[in-house]
C-alpha cells in the first residue's frame, strides 16, 4: 500500500513537471522595448554603466550608446583591423 502511494506521488510529479515544461515553450514574446542593432562588425564584448553602453569587436570596432542602446554611434573602426576583445569602464 505504501508503494502505491509513492508511485501515485511520483506520477503526479511527472505530470506536473511535464505540463510546466509544455507551458514554458509557449512563453510570451519579448517586450517591444528590446530591439536589435545590426552592427557592421561582430560584437565580442559589452560594457554597461548607468545607461551608457559600449561594445567592441572585429575590425578594431568600438561603438557607444548614451541612451540604453536605443541609438548607437560607431566611435572607431578599421577595415581589416584586429579584434578588440574587451572593453570596460575605468574605476
Amino acid at each position: 500500500m505504501k508503494s502505491d502511494s509513492i508511485l501515485r506521488t511520483f506520477l503526479l510529479l511527472v505530470l506536473l513537471l511535464s505540463s510546466g515544461i509544455a507551458s514554458a515553450g509557449s512563453a510570451e514574446k519579448p517586450s517591444p522595448a528590446w530591439t536589435s542593432q545590426d552592427f557592421q562588425f561582430r560584437v565580442l564584448n559589452v560594457a554597461a554603466n548607468s545607461g551608457s553602453l559600449w561594445v567592441c569587436g572585429t575590425d578594431e570596432s568600438i561603438a557607444g550608446s548614451a541612451d540604453d542602446g536605443r541609438h548607437w554611434e560607431v566611435k572607431h573602426q578599421t577595415p581589416d583591423g584586429n579584434s578588440v576583445l574587451n572593453i570596460d569602464f575605468a574605476k
